[in-house]
């Protein structure tokens, strides 16, 4: 049932400003999603929105934090967020804010792992081991383009890049950990690594 109602507040979270329509397929165009893994520190996920175009941009979005779900790929496919967000989800109206990414100008999020949960009754943590081995995407939830002519906003969806998170080191087969390897989407290229939270 709570994952019902989750499903349900996302969608009603991204109609906020209207359909989807051939308008907000291209601005679409304009915006790429990336996320890469680092296995340090417990493990964190870095996330980069690009504004690929060569205009300036207003968005309805929170800079702060990710508004949007983590999935991972197989027969086992699991949604996690950001535990702050998922509280909102299941308690709140609210309204993500308003900011500008300039053109070939990026945002930048990092977040730990244990700031993560999965959806479900008992809010699970997401660890490095729950992950390892596993493919993971995100979707932005509540993004939406201000456009500089006419009134509202212009709803967007967004897909990251297909992430494959690397397998846990065995112990005493000094085998090192690999890199994630990242499968982009819709033709995105590969963004560069990044530290620091956004904020």
């Amino acid at each position: 049932m709570k994952k019902r109602i989750i499903t349900v507040l996302c969608i009603l979270c991204f109609i906020q400003g209207g359909f989807a329509s051939e308008e907000s397929a291209d601005y679409a165009k304009k915006l790429s999603l990336a996320i890469d893994y680092h296995v340090a520190d417990g493990g964190t996920l870095i996330v980069t929105l690009k504004n690929s175009s060569a205009e300036k941009l207003e968005l309805m979005l929170n800079d702060k934090e990710i508004e949007g779900s983590f999935t991972t790929e197989g027969d086992d496919k699991e949604k996690f967020y950001d535990k702050d967000y998922l509280r909102k989800l299941l308690t709140s109206v609210w309204f993500s804010g308003v900011c500008e990414l300039e053109r070939n100008g990026e945002m930048k999020w990092t977040l730990k792992l244990e700031e993560l949960v999965y959806s479900g009754a008992d809010d699970k943590p997401v660890t490095p081991q729950s992950i390892a081995g596993k493919s993971i995407s995100l979707s932005l939830d509540r993004l939406a383009v201000i456009p500089t002519v006419g009134k509202g906003n212009i709803p967007i969806l967004i897909q990251s890049n297909t992430l494959k998170i690397p397998k846990i080191e065995q112990a005493g087969t000094g085998q090192p950990a690999t890199r994630p390897e990242s499968k982009s989407e819709g033709g995105d290229k590969p963004q560069p690594e990044a530290e620091g939270r956004s904020r």
